[in-house]
């Protein structure tokens, strides 16, 4: 592993990469394209959602590398804008007994005066 020095004088590591070349860098682009939006589907009824529980759609595979994020990255904006466009967010209505003990289990602080 080799170190050199940022301006601060702080040794940086560089080591090498031990991981392998990952295998879907293998597959042709059109299909990768068609992996990544499979990737940003939602999953299950996705037409509506809960307003306070939204599912966007999954950036992990973003992070993996430099190569697939720059691939990816549009398939994904396209796909989490048409998910913000689309879902149709609801809230759920509570009865009163449902309100109050909700109210009842966050806990309370008290002041000190």
């Amino acid at each position: 592993m080799a170190t050199i020095s940022d301006n601060s004088n702080h040794p940086i590591a560089i080591g090498k990469s031990s991981q392998k070349p990952c295998g879907l860098m293998e597959v042709p682009p059109e299909l990768r394209n068609n992996i990544y939006e499979l990737c940003f589907e939602p999953v299950g009824d996705e037409n509506s959602c809960k307003f306070n529980a939204p599912k966007p759609p999954e950036f992990a595979i973003l992070q993996t590398c430099r190569q697939i994020h720059e691939e990816a990255i549009q398939i994904y904006q396209i796909a989490d804008r048409e998910y913000w466009y689309k879902t149709h967010f609801w809230i759920e209505e509570e009865t009163h007994e449902q309100a109050l003990a909700s109210a009842k289990s966050v806990p309370r602080r008290k002041c000190i005066s």
